[in-house]
């Protein structure tokens, strides 16, 4: 059996280009998924905090931080 003691040199080829491209659009595509997930970890720990932060309606109601007016009108019967 024939065995080359070294690789052969990499020939330009249209498979080598598609190989090429596919690799740079596959890392590229995973930079981007990375960066999105880091986008929706922040968002996610947002709307936590949001919801900590906001009133708790079951312990202050639902219309402690509406504003009622006054009636100043009389109904006649």
């Amino acid at each position: 059996m024939f065995v080359y003691a070294h690789p052969p040199k990499k020939a330009f080829t249209v498979r080598g280009v598609l190989d090429d491209s596919a690799v740079h659009r596959f890392a590229a595509f995973k930079a981007f998924m990375a960066s999105q997930m880091e986008l929706a970890d922040d968002r996610a720990q947002q709307a936590t905090q949001d919801f900590r932060d906001a009133p708790d309606r079951m312990r202050t109601g639902c219309f402690d931080d509406v504003d009622i007016p006054p009636q100043t009108e009389t109904v006649e019967e």
